[in-house]
């Protein structure tokens, strides 16, 4: 019986793999990071590959995973780190900031000068595209916090607590963030809480207490419940909101009551709270464009709410709210973060000059989790190169290429050459969403302008579906300033030639 297969190369001819095989040597299917490699029964296997190959290549496809940070907290994640915002060309250079002023340094900064405050409190927001890093760099701000002896630092994901499926709304997002500390400081604080404290019975109180004070018939389901159906895509939010609605000081006691608990129970230090997953939805794509607008609302306009008292709070957000909502800035006191890509080209009209620091600082986050020399041989310079400028410094994009050629590699074999790697950029390429014309003027404007500055009001829309496709990506160069990602910029040069500021598509891409 037959099993699935990675598709054959027309390179390689097939070859009948039988069940007892040489010492040494399995066939290959789809990869896997286990190694549970079954023998095959058919002619359906392209050739054999050595065990320890093998191995190797399924090692470093699952290293390159885009979805899972770094586990700074581990020998493995530690020495995988590319210090990007303090990268050395040489041993002999000074080091170099590749993203700007390091964000991590300007939120501890704030953080430590407002503890010394009273009341020692802030709120702060960390934006990026995703794939830039955000959630290792929270990984780096909650080390270096805790490190100090002066903080306790709770953090979880808002997607534990919501589909994100739509904008949560402010009554959703209250119990959210109650729930994600609650359940964070019985981890961490649970010698120090009393030992009935739990988070979903307090919910659940509270929730009561609401409905009898305003003599609502609204069932209210077992504490164990709560989180389900908060979670659920169902009419929940709306009975919160109908039970809640024109009351924000009851939530807000009920939210900062039980933050000031927690706080008071940290013996000396103080307490910090990180809120991640805030710029990721999965809303269809007609519906994005509305929940990011009520999301950016929600942060800008709520903030006396998640303004947590007694208490540091980051949340990251999506780039695109700055946007919707211009005030967010001043609301959270100018503490707004935005983590960009790497620079591995200057900015347009020049985007044909590479800017070397970048590629060279790309080719070691690679070389970190996978060994060039053996995934490529000694062409591995410009193979990793190609890949590095195709990926347009965006960290999560030169992930996805390197699985990418890890797959053509388990098919025909390392070492991988440059034509495979531009085989594999064009097939990452092919798989991208199609663009439709709103978006590739808007991505036209953005292409020949390097900025977003003289964009229309009516334009909005389709930045936020190019922003959260990752079509334009956040550069520093002094300032912030954006550009098309390479992949797409063929799908924008009839526009762009108009002018006759047609420009060059990346490696690879047959332009």
């Amino acid at each position: 019986m037959s099993r699935p297969l990675l598709a054959l190369s027309d390179r390689t001819p097939p070859q009948k793999c039988h069940p007892k095989r040489e010492p040494g040597a399995v066939g290959y299917g789809a990869i896997s990071t286990r190694q549970q490699v079954k023998d095959c029964e058919d002619d359906s296997v392209t050739h054999k590959i050595d065990r320890q190959t093998l191995q190797a290549l399924a090692d470093w496809y699952g290293r390159c995973d885009p979805d899972v940070p770094l586990a700074l907290d581990r020998e493995e994640g530690q020495s995988a780190y590319v210090p990007l915002d303090d990268f050395r060309p040489s041993p002999r250079e000074p080091p170099m900031r590749l993203r700007g002023r390091p964000p991590v340094q300007d939120m501890l900064s704030v953080i430590t000068l407002q503890s010394m405050q009273s009341p020692p409190e802030s709120a702060q927001l960390f934006s990026g595209f995703r794939g830039t890093g955000k959630s290792t760099e929270l990984s780096r701000l909650a080390r270096e916090l805790e490190r100090t002896g002066d903080f306790a630092v709770l953090r979880f994901d808002v997607g534990e607590y919501h589909s994100r499926s739509r904008a949560l709304t402010v009554e959703e997002m209250a119990l959210v963030l109650a729930a994600g500390m609650g359940e964070r400081a019985l981890e961490k604080l649970g010698e120090r809480l009393s030992p009935e404290w739990n988070v979903w019975k307090r919910i659940q109180s509270f929730l009561k207490s609401q409905v009898q004070a305003r003599e609502f018939s609204w069932k209210i389901v077992p504490s164990l419940e709560i989180k389900g159906l908060i979670k659920a895509s169902g009419d929940f939010h709306e009975k919160l909101a109908h039970l809640l609605a024109d009351r924000p000081e009851v939530l807000r006691e009920f939210l900062h009551g039980i933050v000031g608990e927690l706080a008071q129970r940290l013996a000396g230090r103080q307490l910090v709270v990180l809120v991640d997953g805030l710029d990721r939805y999965s809303a269809p794509v007609d519906q994005v464009e509305q929940v990011y607008r009520q999301m950016a609302h929600l942060l800008a306009n709520h903030h006396d709410l998640l303004a947590l008292p007694r208490c540091h709070v980051v949340y990251t957000i999506s780039p695109y709210f700055a946007f919707l909502q211009p005030g967010i800035v001043n609301a959270y006191k100018g503490s707004l973060y935005i983590l960009s890509s790497v620079k591995v080209h200057e900015r347009p009209p020049n985007r044909d000059s590479v800017f070397e620091p970048g590629v060279q600082a790309l080719e070691q986050v690679l070389a970190s989790r996978v060994d060039l020399h053996q995934l490529f041989g000694a062409q591995h310079g410009k193979c990793v190169r190609d890949m590095v400028r195709a990926s347009g410094g965006h960290v999560r994009d030169l992930f996805h290429l390197a699985r990418e050629v890890i797959r053509f590699a388990l098919e025909r074999g390392p070492p991988v050459d440059p034509a495979t790697v531009r085989e594999a950029i064009a097939n990452v390429k092919a798989h991208r969403a199609t663009i439709f014309r709103e978006t590739r003027l808007l991505l036209a404007h953005v292409a020949r302008a390097g900025s977003l500055d003289s964009l229309d009001q009516d334009q909005l829309g389709a930045l936020c579906l190019a922003m959260d496709a990752y079509l334009v990506l956040c550069y520093w160069n002094g300032a912030s300033w954006y550009d098309v990602h390479p992949l797409y910029l063929p799908q924008v040069r009839d526009l762009l030639s108009t002018d006759g500021a047609g420009e060059p598509g990346p490696p690879g891409s047959g332009h």
